[in-house]
């Protein structure tokens, strides 16, 4: 632990790997516990204590499997021919039977299997395609589409239900008579050395799976068919990994240091205490952002104490003050709780045309396009109202419901900021929006008249740079806080 540890910090730290590289010279490779212990020491650093773990494993088993034909069979090839071999059993039902011939729930990873199978079913070639009926449930098509789960199949028909764990809990429908189960889904994780999170495909654990088969037969008896053996079910784990072990745990370390304690002793503490190199990871992106100074115990920094006090990642909240710091700040909140989701529908048969609209506002950027559209929105809904908006979101292929809750966000997140003293202005309490922005701030303009790159820049700045403005005598640089220093 105390080698894997020490690892970590040489991973993220330049100092601390000159540090480690002069200690270990004329030292056996293979140290004890007390000179490992005794470089933590000089290092300041407390020793992370993992001797509390939780008995059981949750750790998420990555799926071995393959999509390539040519070598396997593709699990889409095993989920099309489980489908045309169950379907006829639902056919055979009584005339006076109320429900009827009922769906097939197939629990797929994600939308591209769910496209491609769909795309096998209802292909011309397919001989069974007149007894199809194929449903896909997922977040990037229509409502009227996913609402076709809940209705009935014509005669002669049985509905297959393509979806995705979302199934599990959040979705129940009635006449569910067979559940398919490829036993994957996708989960979120994160990479602490490349600092992004990003979707896996891994195997369901056992609770998963007992809940998928709990969807077939709630209304008569039903059946469950796991495209997986009995030795890959006893393999996963009872329970999916908690969130402590797939995320980033900056914020949760900042939070810490400023209740006082040590991240590294506090988390070790925990039934099922994250990675070493998840933590040391989060304790070198705070160092680095000068928000902690790390130690033992790790104490705050002044833009730490500052980022604390907003419902934001380290990053963000430091992205935050720069863009408040530069004048931007409506921009920039905007930009920061946006995030890479943006403003405009997802349609898959609008495509090119929600395309086509969205390079009207950016031809270069997709998150600059959602940013500019929303800056628009707001003005048309402020100056022309509800009515007028709706229609321009209608005409742009612009989420309305999603800009309403941005707008109603980012005047909280700006409350936030205004409460910290970043902001120089009276409270916002009792006050309309738009009027403080106008009071005290007016229109944000960046070069050319545009926030958005600005703000862009300060979302995007590294943890240390120097800002230069084109006016003389603004010259800002980020280093061991922020300040205003002379231009050379």
């Amino acid at each position: 632990m105390l080698q894997e540890q020490i690892g970590q910090m040489t991973d993220f730290s330049d100092d601390i790997r000159d540090a480690w590289k002069n200690f270990s010279e004329g030292r056996s490779d293979d140290m004890t516990s007390e000179e490992l212990m005794d470089f933590l020491n000089q290092q300041n650093v407390k020793a992370f204590n993992g001797g509390r773990a939780s008995w059981e494993i949750t750790s998420s088993m990555p799926w071995w499997g393959t999509e390539d034909s040519s070598t396997t069979r593709s699990l889409l090839d095993v989920a099309e021919a489980t489908i045309h071999s169950v379907y006829p059993d639902l056919l055979d039902v009584p005339e006076d039977d109320e429900i009827g011939a009922g769906s097939i729930l197939v629990f797929l990873p994600g939308w591209g299997e769910i496209k491609q199978l769909a795309e096998r079913l209802e292909n011309n070639m397919n001989p069974h395609k007149d007894k199809l009926w194929v449903v896909k449930v997922h977040s990037t098509v229509s409502k009227e589409e996913q609402q076709q789960a809940f209705e009935a199949p014509d005669e002669g028909q049985v509905k297959i239900v393509l979806a995705t764990n979302i199934a599990e809990s959040s979705v129940t429908i009635d006449d569910v008579r067979a559940v398919i189960d490829t036993g994957l889904h996708r989960e979120m994780t994160y990479d602490p050395k490349q600092r992004m999170s990003f979707l896996d495909t891994v195997w369901v654990c056992q609770s998963n799976a007992v809940q998928r088969k709990g969807r077939a037969g709630r209304v008569r008896t039903g059946k469950v068919y796991r495209l997986y053996s009995r030795d890959q079910f006893k393999a996963v784990p009872w329970r999916p990994a908690p969130e402590m072990q797939r995320c980033n745990l900056a914020n949760t370390c900042l939070q810490t240091i400023s209740l006082g304690r040590d991240p590294r002793e506090f988390m070790a503490l925990a039934p099922d205490p994250p990675q070493v190199q998840a933590l040391e990871a989060a304790m070198a992106e705070l160092t680095a952002i000068d928000a902690i100074q790390d130690g033992s115990p790790p104490t705050m920094q002044a833009l730490g104490h500052l980022i604390s006090r907003f419902p934001l990642q380290p990053l963000n909240g430091r992205a935050m003050v720069l863009g408040t710091v530069f004048g931007v700040p409506e921009t920039t909140a905007a930009l920061i709780l946006m995030g890479d989701r943006g403003v405009f529908i997802s349609s898959q048969e609008l495509a090119a045309e929600i395309m086509a609209k969205k390079r009207s506002f950016c031809t270069y950027s997709d998150v600059l396009a959602s940013l500019r559209a929303f800056m628009e929105f707001e003005t048309i809904y402020r100056e022309r109202g509800w009515a007028t908006a709706e229609r321009w979101c209608e005409h742009f292929h612009v989420n309305y419901v999603r800009c309403v809750q941005l707008s109603r966000q980012k005047y909280q997140l700006l409350i936030d900021v205004q409460r910290s003293g970043l902001l120089d202005a009276a409270s916002l309490d009792g006050m309309n929006p738009d009027e403080w922005y106008a009071e005290n701030w007016g229109d944000e303009e960046g070069e050319e008249g545009d926030s958005s790159a600005s703000a862009a820049r300060c979302v995007s700045v590294p943890s240390k740079a120097t800002f230069r403005n084109r006016s003389p005598g603004k010259h800002w640089r980020l280093s061991r806080g922020l300040r205003r220093v002379k231009p050379t």
